[in-house]
């Protein structure tokens, strides 16, 4: 009878403890807005931060796995194409994906001090004679990726409506990574540049380069794709917005917010109107 008793005890000791199912695997996506080992030191906390979180709510082993990708657009396809299941995107990055794949939804949004919102920069040399935008005329510029919301999009906007078009400069040219702006910059190989306000962050580039003006750009979103399972989409949205502020290595990051499609509606109009950065005398279409 005791050994009875005691045999069933262990079955219900050992029913007990979580059993857990097979391991839940899901595809991060991320692309080369920076040098690798930067974004995925950035991005590595969060993740198992995310895995940790994710599995309690599924009582599941889950793992994040990392694909990296050298060019925006080619995270912008396999998001679309449904070969990562969620992936951190720029505004622009994300506009695409959504004409694309209508049905992707937007996880968070990175927040900086509770709101959606960074700045991007024009920089210069500290010793520059470029005191305003106005001098930009007849000088150089780089810019980042020809996908970029800030390296591109949202600067060439900001310059336009400055008085700044593509034919006041004396030459431009798209760089790729933000950091690839600052150093052409050091190196004085442009005049000025367009990046994003992290990049003064590093004490490498912040030495040398000051900012001439600032605007403000979207922080990135965590989107995931059309199609994924609603239980993983509904635990990963509360996991992203249930992140601790330490494990942000970005300063300007403290946590994820909500966020929704029509907060780009302007972006979106800024990327329609791109064409006016490059044309004479031409007004762009009301915002």
């Amino acid at each position: 009878m005791i050994k009875k008793l005691l045999f069933i005890t262990i079955l219900f000791a050992q029913l007990s403890v979580p059993v857990y199912a097979e391991t839940v695997k899901l595809n991060f996506g991320v692309y080369g807005s920076e040098r690798r080992n930067w974004v995925d030191d950035q991005n590595a906390p969060i993740l198992k931060n995310l895995e940790k979180n994710l599995g309690e709510q599924l009582n599941q082993k889950v793992e994040i796995n990392v694909v990296f990708f050298p060019a925006y657009k080619d995270a912008v396809d396999a998001l679309v194409n449904k070969k990562i299941d969620f992936s951190r995107l720029g505004g622009a990055s994300y506009v695409e994906v959504k004409r694309r794949s209508p049905n992707v939804s937007i996880l968070a949004a990175e927040s900086n001090k509770g709101q959606p919102y960074y700045d991007g920069v024009i920089g210069v040399l500290k010793d520059s004679p470029i005191k305003k935008l106005e001098d930009l005329k007849g000088k150089s510029f780089a810019f980042g990726n020809k996908s970029s919301t800030i390296g591109r999009y949202l600067s060439q906007k900001f310059l336009f409506e400055n008085g700044i078009s593509a034919d006041d400069l004396a030459g431009y040219n798209y760089l790729g990574r933000h950091d690839n702006v600052a150093i052409a910059i050091i190196r004085e190989v442009y005049d000025a540049g367009a990046f994003k306000e992290d990049i003064l962050r590093n004490k490498n580039f912040s030495k040398r380069i000051r900012a001439l003006a600032r605007f403000k750009a979207p922080t990135q979103s965590w989107v995931a794709r059309e199609g994924l399972d609603p239980v993983y989409l509904k635990g990963l949205k509360k996991g992203l917005l249930n992140t601790p502020k330490e494990v942000f290595i970005i300063k300007n990051r403290d946590g994820f917010i909500e966020s929704k499609d029509s907060n780009f509606k302007s972006l979106r109009a800024s990327i329609e109107n791109n064409a006016f950065f490059f044309l004479n005398n031409v007004a762009p279409a009301k915002q």
